[in-house]
Order: C-alpha cells, then sequence, then structure tokens
C-alpha cells in the first residue's frame, strides 16, 4: 500500500487533486485509515491514474472523465467519445485559424509603407429573407485606422455566416 504523498510521486498527481478525484468519484484510494484518515492507494490504481492523465491532456472535463472511465472497456463508447472530442478540437482550432489569419492580415495592413489607406468600407450582408440585403459603410478618420479597424471589424469578421437559402420564390 501506497501513502498519498507516494502515489503522487508515482502518478504524477497532486495530492490535492488525489483528494479532489476521491472526492468526485474518480479515483478512490484502496482504503482510509479510520483513526487517522490518512489514505492509501495501490500500485494496481496507477494505471487508472494514468488513464486519467491521459484523458486530461486530450482535454477532458473530469465529469466527462467520470462517465468515460465508467465506459472504459467498450471500444465503442470509447471512440464516440474521442470523435465527438476530435470535432471540438476541429472546430476550436478553425477558429484558432481565423484568428490567426485576422492578425497576420492586420499585421500586413499595418506594415504597408505607413501608408493608413484612407478608404471606405463598405459590407455586404446576405438578406435573411429573399431580395433585401444590408449595407453598413464606416468611414474612420486616417489617425484612427490603426487604432480602431481591428476593433470595430472583429465580430464582424468572426460572426459572419451567410443567410439561408430560401427554398421558395418571392414576388
Amino acid at each position: 500500500m501506497l501513502r498519498i504523498g507516494d502515489f503522487s510521486k508515482l502518478s504524477r498527481i497532486s495530492i490535492r487533486m488525489l483528494r479532489h478525484y476521491d472526492e468526485i468519484g474518480i479515483l478512490h484510494p484502496e482504503c482510509v485509515d479510520d483513526f487517522t484518515g490518512y489514505r492509501y492507494y495501490s500500485e494496481s490504481q496507477l494505471p487508472l491514474a494514468g488513464k486519467i492523465q491521459a484523458l486530461k491532456s486530450l482535454g477532458f472535463g473530469l465529469s466527462m472523465i467520470k462517465e468515460i472511465l465508467g465506459k472504459y472497456e467498450d471500444v465503442q463508447e470509447m471512440e464516440r467519445f474521442l470523435i465527438l472530442k476530435r470535432k471540438e478540437l476541429e472546430g476550436e482550432a478553425r477558429e484558432i485559424r481565423q484568428k490567426l489569419q485576422f492578425l497576420d492580415s492586420t499585421l500586413k495592413w499595418m506594415r504597408k509603407d505607413g501608408n493608413l489607406m484612407d478608404y471606405n468600407v463598405t459590407m455586404n450582408y446576405p438578406a435573411a429573407s429573399c431580395g433585401v440585403s444590408k449595407v453598413a459603410t464606416s468611414t474612420y478618420n486616417p489617425i484612427c485606422y490603426t487604432a480602431l479597424f481591428p476593433l470595430r471589424f472583429y465580430r464582424l469578421f468572426y460572426n459572419f455566416s451567410p443567410a439561408p437559402v430560401l427554398s421558395h420564390t418571392c414576388l
């Protein structure tokens, strides 16, 4: 039997987290001394601790880890969990790529010959209903471009989504 400190070193999980895992039911100690309250773990629990660490490193939350550990032996369920996590991470990666693209274009814009490019920006939005479009035009003082351009158009750039295609015709 290993005391909590020894198990913590072997599993590379902090004592605080081992106590938390015990509280939420993810990893219970093998036994708890009734008199001292010391938690004792066995060497056979190290693989379970490794599974928990691996799932955490994949980005799963503790509630999901608890659910996954209950179905760990079911290959189809594990595959389902991993596919869902992959889709979630792909979405996050797509958002990060969009942010990087926006940062790159902003940097390119700022470095371009020191010219603040005095022009109007016109954004056309697809209509929510057939035959209607919305046009927004803004003109900024050239002095404000550097500070305001990224701030003003950040939401527009990232929250833009096309209107749904209508299946009926308008009169």
